[in-house]
C-alpha cells in the first residue's frame, strides 16, 4: 500500500509541475477509452475464432477443463501458447454467457497502453516524444479496431512496447531487467509467432551488450550479467511449458509445421526464381512494401493509396536512423537507438516473407512507428513556427486516420444470438444434434454459433460428434449453397445416409434442416 501511496503521491506533484502536459495525457486517455469502448457490445466483431475462444475459455471455468495450448495459427496449423485464453478467463467469467467480457478487457489493455506508453516511454526518449507517441496510438486507426474485439494478436502492441521498454532497462545496466524481457517475450510469442521479430531484436541487443562488455569480467559480476540471461532464457521457456508438453506428446507437431512454412511452402523462398538477380530485386521490391506497411499504412491507413506514398516511409526512415546515430550520445540516446534498431530490423525481416503481411502481423510494430514519429516530431526546433507545423501534423494524422466503420459493422451479437434460439425452436429439446456452417470463407464449424447454442442447450454435440447424430441444423450464410453438391464433411455424411431436408425460413439466411433416414457408420473421428 505505501508504494501505491508514492506513486500516486509522485503522481500528483508531476501533474501540479506540469498541468498543461498532464491535461493532454488525460484527455488522450479519456478520448482513446471513448474510440474504443463506444457500442462496443453492439459493433463488436464475433466471429468463428472469437466463438472457438469463448466455447475453451467457458470451459475453463466451468468445467475446469484447463486449457495447454492455444489457438491455432491461420498458416502453417500451428499451436500458440495458452496466455492469451487465461487473460480472457476474467473478462468472460464476469460478462458471461455474453462473449463481450473479453472484449472490454482488451479494449482496458490498449486503453492502458496511452498511459504507459508516456511513463514508461518518456524514460526512453523523453516527454514531448512519448506524448507523441501516446497520441499518435490513440488515434491510429489500425489501434482502434484491433482494440475492439477478442484476438490473441490484439495484445501485441502493448506487450511489444513493455519488452522493449526492459529491454532499455536492461541494457541501461540495470541487467536484472533480463528477466522481465524474458517474462514478456514468452507473453508475446504466444500471441503471434510474427512476434518473433521483437525477441530476434533483443537477442541482437544482448550481443551488442555482451560484445561491449566481454573483458570486463568485474562489470559482469558485479551486474550478474550471466545469471540474468540465463534467467530471461529459463523464465521464456518456463512460460513455453505447455506448449513443449503438448508438441511432446503430438510428435512435435508445431516444430514440423514450422518447417513446412519455412521450406515446403515457399513462405521465404522462391523456387521459381531466376538467380540471385531474381531475387535482390524480388526482396527490394517487398521491402518497399513492408517500409510503407509498417511506418505508413499502420500510422497512416487513409493514405496508404496515395501513389509512391512508399517514399515517405523511406524519408522516415533514413532520416530517424541518421539524426538517432548523431544523437547516440544524447540522454535518450539508447532509446533512440532501440526504436530505430526495430523498425529497420522489422522492415528487413517480414521483407523475407513472401506472402501478404496483413495488419494483424505488425501490430508489434506499431509502438514503434508511432514513437519513431514521436521522436521525430519532438526533435522539431524550437522556432516561432513550430506550433504550428506541430498542429499540422496532428490534423494530419487525424485524416489519415478518420474512420466511422468501427461503430456500423454487422457482426452483433444480438443478430447471432436471435438465429440461435430460432434454431433451438427446431429442434427436439431431448435429442442431441449438430450444426454446420456454409459460408466465403470456409468455415464449417460456425464456433460463434456454436458458443450461443452451448450456452443455451446441452444437446448440441461436440464438432467430432456431429456424424453420429441423426439431426444436423446447417446455416448457409451465402444463401446459394447446392447441398447436393456440398463437399461439407458433415452434409456428406447426412446425405450418404439419405437424409430428409426441409429449408428452415429465416430472414437474413438460408437454414436446412437434415434428418437421417438411413442408420449411419459410427464416425469415430473425423
Amino acid at each position: 500500500m505505501s508504494r501505491i501511496k508514492k506513486f500516486f503521491q509522485r503522481l500528483k506533484k508531476a501533474f501540479l509541475k506540469q498541468p498543461i502536459l498532464y491535461a493532454i495525457l488525460i484527455l488522450l486517455i479519456v478520448i482513446g477509452g471513448w474510440l474504443r469502448l463506444y457500442r462496443i457490445d453492439s459493433t463488436i466483431m464475433f466471429q468463428g475464432d472469437q466463438g472457438r475462444d469463448a466455447i475453451i475459455v467457458a470451459k475453463i471455468f466451468k468445467d475446469f477443463d484447463l486449457a495447454f495450448v492455444g489457438p491455432v495459427t491461420s498458416i502453417g496449423n500451428m499451436y500458440l501458447g495458452p496466455f492469451y485464453y487465461y487473460f480472457m478467463l476474467p473478462f468472460l467469467f464476469i460478462s458471461y454467457p455474453s462473449p463481450v467480457g473479453p472484449a472490454v478487457g482488451v479494449a482496458l489493455a490498449n486503453i492502458a497502453a496511452i498511459a504507459i506508453f508516456y511513463f514508461l516511454g518518456s524514460k526512453m526518449v523523453g516527454k514531448k516524444a512519448a506524448l507523441w507517441a501516446s497520441f499518435f496510438f490513440t488515434f491510429s486507426n489500425v489501434g482502434i479496431f484491433y482494440s475492439r474485439f477478442s484476438w490473441n494478436p490484439n495484445l501485441s502492441a502493448l506487450c511489444a512496447f513493455l519488452t522493449l521498454y526492459f529491454l532499455y532497462q536492461a541494457l541501461n545496466n540495470k541487467t536484472k531487467n533480463w528477466l522481465w524481457v524474458g517474462l514478456t517475450a514468452g507473453i508475446l510469442i504466444q500471441l503471434h509467432y510474427v512476434n518473433l521479430i521483437v525477441i530476434a531484436i533483443c537477442g541482437l541487443f544482448w550481443f551488442y551488450q555482451w560484445w561491449q562488455k566481454r573483458r570486463d569480467r568485474f562489470w559482469q559480476k558485479n551486474n550478474h550479467f550471466w545469471q540474468y540471461s540465463f534467467g530471461a532464457i529459463a523464465i521464456f521457456v518456463l512460460t513455453m511449458v505447455p506448449l513443449i508438453f503438448f508438441d511432446w506428446k503430438y510428435d512435435w507437431r508445431n516444430i514440423a509445421a514450422a518447417g513446412a512454412i519455412f521450406g515446403k511452402e515457399e513462405s521465404f523462398s522462391n523456387k521459381q526464381s531466376a538467380g540471385l538477380l531474381s531475387e535482390i530485386n524480388l526482396y527490394r521490391y517487398h521491402f518497399r512494401d513492408r517500409a510503407q506497411q509498417i511506418i505508413v499504412n499502420l500510422t497512416l491507413p487513409e493514405f496508404s493509396q496515395i501513389p509512391h506514398i512508399y517514399l515517405l516511409a523511406y524519408v522516415i526512415l533514413i532520416t530517424f536512423l541518421i539524426i538517432s546515430y548523431r544523437r547516440k550520445n544524447d540522454e535518450h540516446g539508447l532509446g533512440y537507438q532501440i526504436f530505430g534498431v526495430s523498425l529497420l530490423v522489422s522492415i528487413t525481416i517480414t521483407a523475407f516473407y513472401r506472402h501478404n503481411v496483413y495488419d494483424h502481423y505488425l501490430l508489434s510494430a506499431l509502438p514503434i512507428s508511432c514513437f519513431v514519429l514521436g521522436c521525430l516530431v519532438s526533435w522539431l526546433p524550437k522556432k516561432n513556427w513550430t506550433f504550428l507545423v506541430n498542429l499540422a501534423i496532428g490534423v494530419i494524422f487525424l485524416s489519415g486516420n478518420y474512420q466511422s466503420n468501427f461503430y456500423k459493422q454487422d457482426y452483433m451479437l444480438n443478430q447471432i444470438d436471435q438465429l440461435t434460439d430460432f434454431l433451438l425452436k427446431n429442434v427436439n429439446e431431448e435429442e442431441e444434434f449438430g450444426v454446420s456452417l456454409i459460408n466465403s470463407n470456409g468455415d464449417s464449424f460456425g464456433e460463434h454459433y456454436r458458443y450461443f447454442l452451448e450456452t443455451k442447450t446441452d444437446k448440441l454435440v461436440p464438432i467430432s460428434r456431429t456424424p453420429n447424430v441423426n439431426t444436423l441444423l446447417i446455416i448457409d450464410e451465402t444463401q446459394e449453397a447446392n447441398l447436393e453438391d456440398s463437399a461439407n464433411f458433415d452434409i456428406v455424411v447426412f446425405r450418404n445416409a439419405q437424409a430428409s431436408v426441409s429449408a428452415l425460413p429465416y430472414d437474413g439466411h438460408k437454414i436446412y434442416k437434415m434428418e437421417k433416414l438411413v442408420e449411419e457408420v459410427d464416425y469415430d473421428k473425423r
